[in-house]
């Protein structure tokens, strides 16, 4: 019976990474190709561009995405009404980012910036044409759905790029796989989602969830600003093509991050939203999660440290070399943000997004003074200054949410120490490999031999050193699963989709 009962966990964490590897592989793909069609500038304009239509993004959501997910009970009034309102909010934006365009590639001195706002303005609305539908289909759990929306949109985006990349359309290839992808996959989820709106207003139902949904937006606005304040320097002191090196340094260190982490957190928030007040639940599944996080994200982030070089020479291109000097320090960064970001869901599970949002205005505020003062010595000082502050800032990080559940600090260390040394092991034989092995070797042959060897290292040491963690992280994926350890079954079907 608890076989059946985990079953839809295990098939929930099984097709979000589905999801998640799907738009991963298509993201590399994005940049090998696209890069040796486009210059740094081009990404660099895009990646200015994605500052203002990111928050943006958060303006048109503010949260109720996330309410309607986390919320115990769902009334129709309520769903009408957060339909509605991201309409008039998204159309709204889309408005505003327009009417803002020239002021803003004013403000950072690239005057092809306004054509590229103008038209990515769209994708307010097309996004907000699909947000309920999505939040209710990840509320019910039908990820399967979810992943195949998802993979889907993003291959057809992925060929419109490219073709409008070679008849020479620049960073209007980049802006077309943005529209394609907020425009299909808003249109499959209508058609996956048996939920339709229909003309009703409730200013009481919003209010009911404005709560949870303000402070979540406080946090999400300081956290995007503290995230963004990098692109930000770099593009108004520095220029397009140091935004471009950097920021696709950026987008490499957080693929972990958003592709990794971001599956579990994406089916474990519904999940725990139901059993707010079990806080013995959630000790113990932290502290499962991040070990288990720990045994994919640690080498994954210490392999690409030591690969770094030739990784940018394959992938990228000899002209994006000097992203393996930023991702020297970006590196670390995103294997500890990718490791230790899921305390967010403590503190959204449990209803504490006020706390949240208080200790994203302190990080915020540090973050963004540490890239200022870095700022002096170029985009690699801005990268340098970032690494420091994220170290920093680990012990609050930890400390604050894990107070919620019961648990120190030691407990998240001893739950990681085994991946570290392991890992650890990994890149001092990779290191001494990467010297030795013969570099007239086909580049991307000596890079596979190499990604290779350290797998394959890291799995032998592994055996030995945390066999029983490594199993753990294997029962993740049968139907008894140790990893999420859930006993009570949840109904994988939405009221609202009956």
């Amino acid at each position: 019976m608890s076989n059946r009962r985990s079953q839809p966990v295990a098939s929930g964490v099984l097709w979000a990474a589905a999801s998640q590897a799907g738009r991963l592989s298509i993201q590399f793909m994005v940049l090998a190709a696209l890069s040796r069609l486009l210059p740094p500038q081009d990404f660099g304009l895009l990646a200015l561009a994605t500052v203002v239509t990111s928050f943006a993004g958060l303006l048109r959501d503010m949260g109720t995405a996330a309410a309607i997910i986390q919320r115990e009970h769902l009334s129709a009034r309520l769903l009408d009404a957060v339909f509605w309102f991201n309409i008039l909010v998204g159309a709204g934006l889309a408005l505003i980012v327009i009417l803002l365009a020239v002021p803003i590639a004013d403000l950072f001195r690239q005057t092809r910036l306004a054509g590229v706002l103008t038209a990515l303005a769209i994708c307010f609305p097309l996004a907000s044409i699909g947000a309920v539908h999505q939040s209710l289909l990840e509320r019910s759990l039908r990820f399967r759905s979810l992943a195949r929306i998802e993979t889907s949109s993003g291959l057809l985006a992925l060929v419109i790029a490219i073709v409008a990349a070679i008849h020479g359309l620049g960073v209007y290839s980049l802006v077309l796989n943005t529209i394609t992808t907020a425009a299909f996959t808003s249109l499959q989820l209508w058609f996956a989602s048996k939920w339709r709106p229909k003309g009703r207003w409730s200013v009481n139902e919003l209010r009911a969830i404005w709560k949870f949904s303000a402070n979540l937006f406080g946090f999400q606005t300081l956290n995007y600003f503290a995230r963004n304040a990098d692109t930000m320097l770099i593009g108004r002191f520095l220029g397009a093509t140091d935004v471009g090196w950097y920021n696709m340094s950026y987008r490499i260190m957080l693929f972990p991050l958003t592709n990794l982490s971001g599956v579990i957190s994406r089916v474990l928030f519904p999940m725990l939203s139901r059993r707010q007040t079990d806080t013995a639940l959630f000790g113990a599944l932290y502290l499962k999660l991040t070990s288990a996080l720990a045994v994919v994200i640690v080498p994954l982030m210490i392999e690409l440290w030591v690969l770094r070089k030739p990784f940018v020479d394959v992938v990228l291109g000899k002209r994006w070399w000097p992203v393996a000097e930023v991702l020297a320090w970006l590196a670390p960064v995103g294997m500890v943000q990718s490791v230790f970001t899921t305390v967010g869901l403590i503190y959204m599970a449990t209803g504490n997004t006020r706390l949240m949002m208080r200790w994203g205005l302190f990080a915020g505020v540090m973050i963004v003074t540490a890239m200022a003062i870095g700022l002096r010595w170029g985009y690699l000082g801005v990268a340098k200054s970032y690494a420091v502050v994220t170290f920093l800032l680990l012990y609050p990080l930890l400390a604050v949410p894990l107070k919620l559940v019961g648990l120190k600090i030691i407990d998240v260390i001893r739950s990681v120490r085994l991946q570290v040394i392991t890992a650890t092991i990994m890149a001092i034989v990779l290191s001494l490999l990467e010297k030795t092995l013969s570099v007239e070797m086909e580049p991307l042959l000596r890079l596979i031999v190499l990604m290779t060897i350290g797998v394959l290292t890291y799995l032998a040491t592994g055996y030995f050193v945390m066999r029983s963690t490594l199993m753990e992280v294997l029962a993740a994926i049968v139907p008894n699963n140790k990893l999420i350890g859930l006993r009570q079954p949840l109904n994988p079907r939405n009221e609202n989709e009956k």
